[in-house]
């Protein structure tokens, strides 16, 4: 809990600072917030299985400042879609593969999304029919979900389903 109150106060930081030294220093935050939930998941997984190569993966969207959570509930996913409807924004995804002696390699793709522009009852109509509670922006686009976009700009689009396998092959090719 300690590290991500300082992770939020380090993206709280960066977004002051987007100000005097632009936008880079926020992506780098990004990317670390994300880096730092999917390290969370492969050392929990690891202390079930110490003697196991572990991959692990995890996304985090952002817009405008702002970071989508996972909403979790109906009416949070209501509200974020409707916040996002008309935006773009961004989705960081990392996958990690944590070595049996702890050595950790990760890779982050970075996707560029807008969501279109939505009524309250398309987004409750696709929230009742997709329920995408437990992901990043609210959205699943590799199923209904998809019909929310003007476009999707990414290098590995699996990336945007949750696990980027193309950063995952070179990340298992380099470990041998």
């Amino acid at each position: 809990v300690d590290g991500r109150l300082d992770l939020l106060d380090d993206l709280v930081e960066g977004a002051k600072r987007i100000l005097v030294g632009g936008v880079a220093h926020f992506h780098r935050l990004q990317r670390r917030a994300c880096r730092d939930n999917a390290a969370g998941t492969a050392a929990s997984a690891a202390r079930t299985r110490p003697d196991g190569a572990i991959l692990a993966s995890d996304q985090v969207a952002f817009c405008d400042g702002r970071i989508l959570e996972k909403p979790g509930t109906e009416e949070a996913a209501r509200e974020q879609l409707l916040w996002l409807s008309g935006r773009e924004h961004t989705l960081h995804t990392c996958v990690l593969l944590r070595m049996p002696d702890g050595a950790e390699r990760s890779e982050t793709v970075v996707a560029r999304l807008r969501v279109r522009s939505l009524t309250p009852d398309q987004i409750a109509a696709y929230v009742r029919a997709d329920l995408p509670l437990d992901c990043a922006g609210s959205y699943r686009s590799e199923g209904l979900g998809i019909v929310l976009f003007d476009y999707l700009q990414c290098d590995d689009p699996t990336a945007i389903e949750g696990l980027p396998l193309v950063a995952t092959r070179r990340l298992l090719e380099d470990a041998g």
